[in-house]
């Protein structure tokens, strides 16, 4: 198993997740996991995707994911942030995620 390594510290000064009950409701629901699931190759169904799609990058580690998205001609839009910055800052993710939205025709 590989446990919840996810400490209350880190969330507010890594990720800057400031609201104390937060941190806490996050740590108690992140449940330990077998290594197996980061192992197991995932598959892509036949016609995948078969709705419009868009990429929310929050950070440079994701860059080269925005590259490909935006070589599938998908609108991409970068938020600077964490890796858990819908945590940090909903209502900005959220902002971006609907101008996404806008983007792809969404009514």
């Amino acid at each position: 198993m590989i446990p919840n390594f996810w400490r209350d510290e880190a969330l507010l000064r890594a990720i800057g997740i400031e609201d104390a009950y937060l941190r806490r409701q996050f740590i108690a629901e992140v449940p330990d996991v077998p290594l197996a699931v980061y192992e197991e190759p995932l598959s892509v169904p036949a016609g995948w995707p078969d709705a419009p799609c868009g990429y929310l990058r929050f950070s440079a580690p994701y860059a080269s994911e925005a590259q490909q998205a935006a070589a599938l001609v998908w609108p991409v839009q970068t938020l600077e942030g964490g890796h858990l910055h819908m945590l940090a800052n909903p209502a900005a993710v959220a902002d971006a995620l609907l101008g996404l939205a806008r983007e792809m025709g969404a009514a």
